[in-house]
């Protein structure tokens, strides 16, 4: 198998999501939040638009997922 370590789980809740980012965000150096906040400021309205377009789509396509895993 592989040698890196497990990949994180997803969190389930905002708190959880919200702790999840503060501790990845704490790992980083200095440079590479540099290199993420600049990032974000340059495609972070443009993911905005596609959320507020995309995202009750994404939502409900989820929400099927989650109830067919449900069944099995």
């Amino acid at each position: 198998m592989c040698d890196h370590e497990a990949m994180p789980r997803i969190p389930k809740t905002p708190v959880a999501a919200g702790m999840m980012a503060y501790s990845l965000w704490q790992r980083l150096t200095p440079e590479q939040r540099r290199v993420l906040l600049a990032a974000a400021r340059t495609h972070g309205p443009r993911v905005a638009a596609a959320a507020k377009t995309h995202g009750p789509k994404v939502a409900a396509v989820a929400a099927a997922a989650a109830q067919a895993r449900k069944k099995r």
